[in-house]
């Protein structure tokens, strides 16, 4: 298992995780996702803080923070369905959180989760965000460093 930074050909491992069915049902754009709007998308996202977990050559989970202005960051997960309930969402979280605070000592991190998403819900609680608001079926949790 190989923790790294996002490379250019992960473009369709990523396209895989992201139109897994689970990963659709909780997103906020639930229809799925072409190659050429994905092939767009991928090339115009900042990769720098964009990270993935690889298994024998394939990428089975990413975690993605994307800035929201200053030092807010909102966060972004998704596992591979085979690999999913093996502590991996965990690991990539821990891993993606400590490459953050290295570029960004004083971020703070949102997630936005839909309240049937259960492991998501637990999977944050575990690292300590804080419920900060509710909006549109929808928790909304930060998490700073203290």
């Amino acid at each position: 298992m190989k923790f790294r930074r996002v490379k250019p050909n992960d473009i369709w491992d990523i396209l895989e995780i992201s139109n897994d069915f689970i990963v659709r049902k909780f997103s906020i754009n639930r229809r799925n996702i072409t190659r050429e709007e994905h092939k767009k998308w991928f090339g115009n996202i900042d990769k720098t803080l964009f990270f993935v977990i690889e298994v024998e050559n394939k990428v089975v989970g990413q975690v993605r923070f994307s800035r929201k202005g200053g030092n807010i960051f909102e966060v972004s997960i998704s596992i591979h369905p085979k690999y999913r309930s093996k502590g991996l969402g965990k690991l990539i979280l821990l891993k993606g959180l400590k490459q953050l605070f290295l570029r960004y000592p004083k971020a703070r991190i949102l997630a936005r989760v839909f309240i049937n998403n259960q492991a998501s819900i637990n999977l944050f609680k575990k690292f300590n965000f804080r419920s900060i608001g509710f909006d549109k079926g929808m928790y909304i949790f930060l998490y700073r460093r203290n």
